[in-house]
């Protein structure tokens, strides 16, 4: 496997995980990735972001097979993050901007930035991003999970001009847990906060190769959470439609979504 180092622009070749996970017994799937293998194949999961979640997802991948080899790899889409929050897929061709109304589940991971920014500028255009994509799954039980910045904080490109005090993590990071943390938090509760500091914060100035595999884990773990929380509402995606405690709501027309440089109306 190639890992794409985004901050150093160095590419390493290493080794496939095929040894970190043994799967031993459905057992221990089910008790490490919960329902993880009850994924079905209209529940599509949406890896969104650059150089550092084309580098999860490819882990991800290479340890599928050895957690649960009946998944098949076409529903784990990817979709790149332009840079820009306010075009952030200026470069989907429409056929990609109309699948994306598809993902059931979404992964964040938006660091690799054209322009740098101050801290104000991230927290609001994070924020109006994120509600655009609440506004655009358009459903309270489809997840967003946006992962804190890998990216180790002394070689920060964003974030400066601080609003915040200044703390051993990056910059952005610290931002995104001050939102995350508040009474008044502005994201309804399927947005989510990955904070993956306990992983890459110890690196320092590292290569984050190792810490890769190990966010590619959590995601199956969080993945299968999702997966026995639907199971146990009754839902499930299929063919025809979401269903819900046995009532079928029809699939509807994927309509590609535009507007990301104006402000995202706010959910109820």
């Amino acid at each position: 496997m190639e890992f794409v180092d985004p901050y150093n622009q160095q590419r390493t070749h290493i080794k496939t995980t095929k040894a970190v996970v043994i799967r031993e017994s459905a057992t221990m799937a089910e008790t490490l990735f919960h329902k993880f293998d009850q994924l079905s194949n209209y529940e599509l999961l949406c890896f969104f972001g650059n150089s550092t979640m084309s580098n999860i997802r490819n882990e991800f991948l290479e340890l599928r097979p050895q957690i649960a080899r009946s998944q098949r790899p076409f529903k784990f889409h990817k979709y790149d993050f332009s840079g820009d929050f306010l075009h952030p897929g200026k470069h989907w061709p429409e056929s990609e901007k109309r699948r994306f109304r598809k993902c059931k589940h979404v992964l964040v991971d938006l660091e690799e930035l054209e322009v740098p920014i101050s801290q104000g500028e991230y927290r609001d255009r994070i924020t109006n991003l994120i509600d655009h994509l609440v506004n655009l799954m358009n459903d309270t039980t489809f997840p967003i999970h946006l992962f804190t910045w890998m990216q180790p904080p002394v070689k920060a490109t964003s974030c400066f001009d601080r609003y915040l005090a200044r703390t051993t993590d990056h910059p952005c990071n610290d931002v995104l847990k001050d939102i995350f943390r508040k009474t008044n938090r502005p994201f309804p509760p399927q947005v989510k906060l990955l904070d993956n500091t306990d992983i890459t914060l110890p690196l320092l100035g590292d290569v984050h190769v190792g810490s890769i595999t190990n966010v590619a884990l959590r995601v199956f773990v969080i993945v299968g959470q999702q997966v026995s929380q639907w199971r146990a509402a009754g839902q499930v995606g299929k063919v025809n439609g979401l269903e819900r405690s046995g009532r079928v709501e029809p699939n509807f027309e994927l309509i590609p979504f535009i507007g990301w440089e104006h402000p995202a109306p706010k959910t109820p």
